[in-house]
């Protein structure tokens, strides 16, 4: 497994290269597995597999050689519309910034009000007592 042996040997990263075998760096050192050498497509494959989808649609609209046929949510299977369509949402962090500026916006107007009311009653209370000590 790709992250098996780097948690295991407590390495702190692991090299991917086309056309050699990946070595990992522990305490500092690049150590060497003997491993066959990596593909373009065995790179891509593990750079997909933890990419939002977001970004795979991103890379396929710049990358030729990705073409999406499909995928699945949770347990449910997407067609390439569905994949398209899931990558066109916003982000959590998106939605929950949203969310915020709508849940705030009330609250900001109704303070405005408030404090417009509160001054125009005390222009008006100023300018009936100038009145009274005027007459």
């Amino acid at each position: 497994m790709l992250l098996h042996y780097p948690v295991d040997s407590k390495s702190s990263d692991r090299h991917l290269r086309v056309g050699l075998p990946p070595p990992y760096r522990t305490h500092g050192e690049l150590e060497p597995r003997k491993e066959p050498p990596l593909t373009r497509e065995d790179i891509e494959s593990m750079i997909l597999s933890i990419m939002p989808d977001r970004n795979k649609k991103e890379y396929a609209e710049t990358n030729d050689k990705l073409v999406i046929v499909g995928g699945s949510l949770g347990d449910r299977p997407l067609d390439v519309a569905g994949v398209k369509a899931l990558a066109a949402l916003p982000s959590l962090d998106q939605l929950r910034g949203r969310l915020i500026g709508m849940l705030s916006t009330p609250a900001t107007r109704i303070a405005a009000v408030m404090n417009a009311t509160a001054r125009q009653l005390e222009r008006a209370l100023g300018a009936y007592g100038s009145k009274g000590e005027a007459a």
